[in-house]
């Protein structure tokens, strides 16, 4: 039996994340930042070893520039989707954790605390895992026996991770850094979590 290999990263450290600024409209996003660029080389030299089949990245900008870095070594297509995207910050998009813990402290208890689950910003998170779930397993299925690696944000993975765990509820007790992976393992209908968030080969 073939094993299906999914790599989640998120992308490589970003402008807005200097900030800690929030945004998922693609029109918005400032790209990579000169150490996320360091990050995604280093990333890419990571993934030279893992035999990578395709690469998938959502259409941010930010997540383009690392698949670009990528596909520079490892000599793979990338191709854009963006079901991989983060999910829709609404009114909060281009604010920053602090302006939104200052001006919506509910909001930001449920975002950064405890209480995912129930979180709805420009879109439900509820909704938007869905949409991660349904895609991750679509391209499983696609490219059964593969080791595809999929480019995305901090959340989206925490979605699928969490989906592992139990439910959203998990959001907030581990993290996703800049330029990590995350490696599933899929045999028939199950998925196994083989590593979270490897930073080993960042300096």
């Amino acid at each position: 039996m073939k094993t299906t290999k999914i790599y989640l990263t998120r992308h490589a450290q970003s402008i807005h994340n200097l900030s800690d600024t929030y945004n998922s409209n693609p029109e918005n996003d400032k790209g990579l930042s000169s150490n996320g660029f360091k990050q995604a080389k280093q990333l890419a030299k990571r993934l030279e070893k893992e035999k990578i089949d395709i690469i998938y990245s959502s259409n941010m900008p930010r997540c383009i520039q690392t698949a670009v870095e990528i596909a520079k070594v490892i000599r793979k297509k990338i191709i854009v989707n963006s079901k991989f995207i983060e999910p829709d910050m609404g009114k909060y998009e281009l604010m920053k954790q602090t302006q939104i813990e200052r001006k919506y402290p509910k909001i930001a208890k449920m975002w950064f605390g405890d209480g995912a689950e129930n979180l709805t910003l420009g879109e439900s998170f509820k909704t938007a895992q869905k949409r991660m779930l349904k895609e991750v397993d679509i391209l499983a299925k696609k490219h059964k026996g593969k080791s595809i690696l999929i480019i995305t944000h901090q959340a989206p993975v925490k979605f699928v991770v969490c989906n592992l765990l139990g439910g959203l509820k998990y959001f907030n007790v581990f993290g996703i850094d800049n330029a990590s992976l995350t490696l599933l393992e899929k045999n028939n209908k199950d998925y196994k979590l083989k590593y979270l968030n490897n930073i080993s080969y960042l300096s």
